[in-house]
């Protein structure tokens, strides 16, 4: 992989170049027209915004076809290698995404949203546990064009072996502070958890971060374990991200609110692994926290 990596930054310095050059090539273009029409027609200041915002748009033509095949090399070359380094059975989609329906399923967010993204698929099993994850988008956006985000990060969904009794749902006080700032017509429109009652824990310090829903208290409980709770702040401590998580049905649904650690671009140093790294830290905390999870959930899950 060294040398595929190598090679990759060469060709990126070479899009880089190419792009540079291409721009200054249509800059010059632009400067002669709008010398020809100041000289001729006495006339500057709308052709001038008018050949900016083209030598804008071309410009920005010209460096995506430029970079598409970076970026298509660096996804088959690095990612896909590095994805399946980790399991044989995980495969990597750079167009997939976790379909719509699982991200309403797993309840974790309370606004409604009209605009869904997903890509960077990952699927598969490790070590025999099936898990999913890709990088989602989600926003509202209102009839004058304007919006509000969502949801921007990764979501992991983690399957397990039996149905969870009743559901449960543990989400930031950060989420709740915040949607409190939104107009009253706003929040009329959100899809609140407090359906179901708020669930206290034994975790002072849990409970300063987190609030836990569900509707079904010894369920809850049997999930939400010292171990565990210890776990989710540990890893909020760590990475200083916003985590959700909700246990529904036969799934763990995680989502974490962060950038695409898949995404490179051209002024990226495909030799600097750290996002892709952070991402690897994430997938290893959804399999350690279920294995919490599991280590005393057998006589405490009930099936339907």
């Amino acid at each position: 992989m060294a040398n595929d990596l190598k090679s990759l930054d060469r060709e990126r310095r070479k899009v880089i170049h190419q792009s540079v050059w291409f721009g200054l090539v249509l800059l010059l273009a632009i400067g002669i027209i709008v010398f020809i029409l100041f000289i001729y027609l006495d006339m500057i200041a709308a052709p001038l915004v008018i050949c900016l915002a083209l030598l804008a748009y071309c410009w920005a033509l010209i460096v995506e076809r430029l970079a598409k095949k970076y970026h298509k090399d660096y996804q088959d070359n690095v990612l896909k290698k590095l994805v399946e380094f980790v399991d044989k059975d995980l495969s990597y989609h750079p167009s997939g995404g976790i379909p719509e329906y699982f991200f309403k399923q797993s309840v974790l967010f309370r606004r409604i949203h009209n605009r869904y993204e997903g890509k960077n698929l990952v699927c598969g099993k490790i070590d025999a546990l099936p898990i999913t994850s890709s990088h989602l988008r989600a926003k509202r956006n209102n009839v004058e064009g304007w919006g509000i985000s969502i949801f921007v990060g990764l979501m992991f969904i983690v399957e397990f072996n039996k149905p969870v009794a009743g559901k449960t749902v543990v989400i930031p006080k950060m989420e709740i502070q915040e949607s409190s700032f939104l107009s009253f017509p706003l929040r009329m429109m959100e899809k609140w958890h407090d359906c179901d009652p708020i669930i206290k824990t034994d975790h002072c310090e849990f409970e300063k971060h987190y609030v836990t829903h569900g509707n079904s208290v010894k369920s809850t409980r049997s999930l939400l374990r010292p171990e565990v709770l210890q776990a989710i702040l540990d890893f909020t401590i760590k990475q200083q991200r916003n985590l959700f998580l909700s246990f529904l049905d036969s799934k763990m649904y995680v989502a974490i609110s962060d950038s695409d650690p898949f995404s490179t671009g051209l002024f990226s140093n495909p030799l600097d692994f750290k996002p892709i790294q952070r991402y690897f830290e994430y997938l290893s905390f959804c399999i350690r926290l279920n294995n919490i999870v599991h280590s005393d959930v057998s006589s405490n899950i009930q099936t339907h």
